[in-house]
């Protein structure tokens, strides 16, 4: 609960606390009951009037957590209390129950009496937000009520046919859920982020009888491999997809899509390594065991078929495709050359999308794998080198990459030697370049699909594809930002900037550098980050100090002006964490380098803005605060440096403290980690006033002293065996004392002989520290006491051994 009080004070994702302690609820392991008892322990609701979704964690939990299980007293408790803090129940259950007719609406022959979807049917824009607009305690309720109605939609008889004869080879028992249905399903409970339940509802329609569904389940899986992965039923479910296409093999002939389906999914090393050599097997003999007849089409005969409609062409490729005919390479090549032709000259000024040409493409691609894919690389790498004669990229390759007839990688790779090259994309002027590699981005994470005539199917492939991609090909997708940038602020557009920014920052593509930046640091690191920030162009440097932002989750999309070092500082110490460090260096040095040249003031807070941010949290990230120090330049350290001593040394704030308690000891780490950090750095620091360093050490061990030193009356003297409190325990101050003999030994040369002032401080240095020893040895060691001082005046001459050992004592 402490960390939902203090999660409303930093940046993060309320809902996704919600999402968690929901799943953390349902599987018994958050008592909804101790949580309503803190409530009205601490009284935490009586402060609110409303329940709003922008309100505290810690109370706008009870509105989101799911009490469907609980029961009847503790719902009618959590509604008493919700109704008491302004948060209206009725209305809550009023929008529960039209969320609901809007999904049975969609679902018809499943959660209504209504018409069961069309090919065509899917959620408009409007009806998912509305649905993105539940509570995480409503979508749960609707979650449960889809699972239920999924479940009990089985096949409960064998069909009857004409003359009242029953088709005995429908299977009862199991599910009745038509592709359309299913896919609808998964897209609300994807749209809830509710996979425990969509889990169950792959499961359960793991019996259906349609090839559709079964590949369409390997593919939900294959996309969301880590999430299910983690919920591990992974293996459940394809090892009942696996029974199920053995049950299917009996009875007709498995579609070849189904079993590279599921041979993609088998691939994850998570699964099981006997399933996935099987169906491996089973797909390289797909083609033995299911022979083509062989008999030739030739060029003539497919071209005259194409001059009719479309629905005679698909028509004609169906039953060539069926009857197994076979195509030698020169009628491959002439009518691939025919069909890719048509759909260059079909684009013009609106670029239009041709999707029965490339529906003949794909279905092309069947009579002649190897050959196709040599003319589809060759047709891609020509496309590129004509800008004249190239059509917009993400509807002309958006089905064919959903319908494996050409693969990503391949044209991101012919697209970045087109870019870099710069015989290669001579013939591009740095307008065209920006706009060829903005729409490589589009191909890559492009949202709007609106002018790609795609099936909600289609775009579910199209996106597992390019997850596949960024996930085998990451330097690729690095490679393609990190030049659509570098072209992006060299155009100077305002139109490609803006257009190429909201491609850069959008989601997929800040969740997956994200994950890059943790599981191949190096790689975001080399190719994108420092590219751009050893690069002094003012326009890459705000391209990079955009990207960072993002990717640290520290921007405001409603405020665009940029704000202080200070406050960026300040937001920066907040989001440090093990995970983001090295982008919190790079962060940290753009601030200050941004600084150079400034005012002292604006400096001055810089600095003091990071030793508060340092201090108060020094607990947690002691090891953070030296990595995000030790990044910064030999300017910037010492600049951190020196103000570290003088704050030490010179600030009544930072001085040493008389009183010992847990703030003042982590204060003191700090400011140990930050000096050692910055240990390397050379250059001596002033004190107020044009004193040296030597001077203001000397200063400030006198008054250390002072406090150590036992009180006794004036005029009075201990008597023998007596010991004398002192004012403060050193070891009560062990930390300040450690931190100030570190201050001690890195200006051990300021107390040289050969100095003007040297020889009077090197004296008055080391009769202050036998003081402090004496102290110390009284307090601790008694017996000692007399070698230190003899230790210290041998080596008089000496004072970097007598500070030393003073360190090392401490």
């Amino acid at each position: 609960m402490r960390f939902l009080e203090r999660f409303s004070l930093v940046p993060g994702s309320k809902a996704k606390v919600y999402l968690l302690l929901s799943e953390l609820a349902r599987a018994g392991k958050f008592s909804l009951s101790n949580y309503m008892r803190w409530l009205i322990a601490r009284g935490v609701l009586q402060a609110f009037t409303s329940m709003e979704k922008g309100h505290p964690c810690h109370a706008r939990l009870l509105a989101e957590l799911p009490f469907a299980g609980a029961s009847h007293n503790a719902r009618n408790l959590r509604n008493s209390l919700l109704n008491g803090a302004g948060f209206s129940t009725v209305a809550e259950s009023q929008y529960l129950d039209s969320a609901k007719q809007l999904v049975a609406s969609r679902l018809g022959g499943l959660l209504s009496e209504y018409p069961p979807p069309g090919p065509t049917s899917r959620f408009t824009n409007e009806e998912l937000e509305y649905l993105r607009g539940l509570s995480r305690s409503q979508m749960t309720d609707v979650a449960l009520w889809i699972r239920g109605a999924v479940k009990r939609h089985v096949v409960e008889g064998a069909p009857v046919g004409p003359n009242n004869w029953r088709d005995l080879t429908v299977e009862v028992g199991i599910t009745a859920i038509t592709l359309q249905q299913f896919l609808l399903v998964r897209k609300v409970l994807e749209e809830f982020s509710d996979y425990g339940i969509l889990a169950d509802v792959l499961k359960a329609t793991a019996s259906s009888d349609s090839s559709g569904v079964l590949s369409s389940i390997a593919d939900t899986i294959s996309y969301n491999i880590e999430i299910f992965s983690v919920l591990g039923c992974v293996n459940d479910i394809l090892q009942l997809l696996f029974n199920r296409y053995k049950k299917l093999q009996l009875r007709r002939t498995v579609e070849k899509y189904v079993l590279t389906s599921f041979v993609d999914l088998a691939s994850f090393p998570i699964c099981s390594e006997d399933t996935r050599k099987q169906l491996q097997h089973d797909l390289a003999l797909y083609d033995q065991r299911h022979p083509m007849a062989h008999s030739p089409v030739s060029d003539n005969e497919f071209l005259s078929v194409m001059q009719d409609s479309t629905a005679d062409f698909n028509e004609e490729m169906d039953r060539l495709l069926q009857n197994g005919s076979s195509i030698d390479k020169g009628t491959l090549t002439r009518i691939f050359e025919t069909i890719v032709s048509r759909m260059e000259l079909m684009y013009g000024e609106k670029a239009t999308y041709n999707r029965f040409s490339a529906t003949s493409l794909v279905k092309l691609r069947q009579l002649d794998q190897s050959n196709f894919d040599i003319l589809m690389s060759s047709w891609v790498n020509r496309l590129f080198l004509n800008p004249s004669k190239r059509p917009p990229l993400l509807s002309t390759f958006a089905m064919l990459i959903a319908g494996s007839c050409v693969d990503l990688g391949m044209v991101v790779k012919s697209a970045l030697q087109v870019l870099n090259d710069p015989s290669i994309g001579v013939k591009h002027s740095r307008s065209s370049a920006g706009e060829f590699s903005a729409q490589v981005l589009e191909l890559i994470v492009g949202e709007s699909f609106d002018d790609c005539q795609l099936t909600d199917q289609e775009i579910y492939t199209l996106k597992r594809k390019r997850q596949a991609f960024e996930r085998n090909a990451p330097a690729l997708l690095v490679e393609i930002i990190h030049r659509s940038i570098e072209l992006c602020a060299a155009e100077g557009s305002f139109e490609l900037d803006n257009r190429i920014r909201g491609l850069v920052v959008s989601k997929p593509v800040i969740h997956h550098l994200r994950g890059i930046s943790t599981s191949q640091p190096n790689l975001l690191q080399a190719h994108l980050l420092d590219p751009l920030s050893k690069n002094s162009q003012p326009a890459l440097l705000k391209w990079l100090r955009l990207l960072i932002d993002h990717l640290l989750d520290d921007h405001d999309s409603s405020d665009l002006t940029d704000p202080d070092a200070d406050v960026q500082v300040s937001r920066l110490l907040q989001l440090a964490n093990d995970f983001s460090i090295r982008l919190c260096q790079l962060k940290m040095r753009i601030i200050f380098d941004g600084q150079r040249g400034g005012s002292p003031s604006s400096n001055t807070n810089i600095t003091q803005t990071f030793f508060r941010g340092i201090a108060s949290d020094f607990k947690q990230k002691a090891a953070i605060w030296s990595d995000l120090v030790s990044v910064l330049d030999e300017n910037c350290a010492r600049q951190i440096r020196a103000h570290a001593e003088e704050l030490f040394l010179q600030s009544m704030s930072f001085s040493i403290p008389l009183e010992a308690n847990e703030n003042n000891e982590y204060l003191a780490r700090a400011l140990l980690v930050v000096i050692e950090a910055t240990s390397n750095t050379n250059g001596a620091v002033p004190a107020a006033g044009g004193s040296l360093i030597s001077t203001a050490l000397v200063d400030k061990l006198n008054t250390l002293v002072q406090s150590v030193m036992p009180q006794q009356d004036e005029g009075s003297s201990p008597k023998a065996g007596e010991v004398v409190s002192s004012k403060t325990s050193i070891l009560e101050l062990r930390s300040w004392l450690i931190l100030f003999l570190r201050i001690i030994i890195l200006h051990r040369s300021a107390f040289s002989p050969t100095a003007k002032i040297g020889i009077s401080d090197h004296s008055r240095i080391i009769v202050g520290l036998c003081a402090l020893l004496q102290v110390w040895m009284a307090q601790a060691h008694h017996r000692l006491v007399e070698k230190i001082l003899k230790f210290t005046a041998i080596n008089r001459t000496n004072t970097s051994k007598v500070m030393s050992l003073s360190l090392i004592m401490l």
